[in-house]
């Protein structure tokens, strides 16, 4: 049982993130897709609806219907290969072969 006069739980402190995820087709994506580097840094600029806002004294968030992105290279991924590059470099292989 709680204790009188202890007050709400707070809320764990919230860090700062993006995710997001688009299908192979119908998704506009442009700019220098081959900045997305693992440790590069980038600027990435969602176009979509927005679904849903929130304030919280916790923090706040925002929820995107996204139908684009446009990626803009901040810095050098410092000679490795984009993640891009990587996956389009991955031949499809023959099945039953």
């Amino acid at each position: 049982m709680a204790a009188h006069g202890a007050g709400p739980p707070t809320m764990p402190k919230e860090e700062p993130r993006a995710h997001i995820s688009w299908p192979k087709e119908g998704f506009k994506v442009s700019g220098q897709i081959g900045a997305l580097a693992m440790g590069s840094r980038v600027r990435v600029v969602v176009e979509g609806k927005v679904t849903g806002f929130s304030m919280a004294p916790y923090g706040c968030s925002v929820d995107l219907s996204p139908s684009g992105l446009r990626v803009e290279g901040l810095e050098g991924a410092k000679g490795e290969k984009s993640m891009v590059e990587q996956v389009l470099e991955i031949k499809p292989t023959k099945k039953g072969g």
